[in-house]
């Protein structure tokens, strides 16, 4: 099998699993003054991931930490920054605090989201209207700093009986 046959079959792969194929980008991009060639495959979203094709974070409402690197060192508006607190019916059952079970590695989490715009029905990240189409969840940064003790558990079920 040739190099184009094997490409062409990956592509339809992606493709039939409903994913778009998009164009590779030149080797020398165009209005791009901080690159001088492309290195590898996935410039052409630099964009994207710089915030500017419309990115949204959501962090635990307590994880002032994760905010502040959203705010100030990846330069997200604060408009585009969603503090969701427990909103799962416990401390910390929350979208934005992931746990593996009942007991063990647990922490605050910080999802990305791209807002496909005003054409698509939804609201933003943990409001009423979230469930729309508008906004897609693209990434979920987990930050497992805790581990949830069995003994703490059953302590804390026992104060809320």
């Amino acid at each position: 099998m040739h190099s184009n046959a094997i490409r062409a079959s990956f592509l339809e792969y992606f493709r039939s699993k409903g994913h778009a194929i998009v164009a590779s980008s030149s080797l020398v991009p165009a209005n791009d003054p901080t690159l001088l060639f492309v290195n590898s495959g996935m410039v052409q979203f630099k964009d994207v991931f710089l915030g500017k094709e419309k990115l949204w974070a959501t962090v635990y409402a307590e994880d002032d930490e994760a905010y502040d690197i959203w705010l100030k060192v990846i330069g997200l508006p604060a408009e585009r920054i969603v503090r969701i607190g427990d909103n799962k019916g416990a401390r910390y059952a929350s979208d934005n605090f992931w746990q593996m079970a009942d007991t063990g590695p647990c922490g605050p989490c910080s999802e990305i989201f791209y807002d496909h715009g005003a054409a698509l029905a939804g609201g933003p990240p943990g409001s009423a209207d979230a469930d729309g189409d508008r906004f897609v969840e693209i990434w979920n940064l987990v930050f497992m700093q805790y581990d949830r003790a069995a003994a703490l558990i059953r302590s804390w079920n026992r104060s809320i009986s």
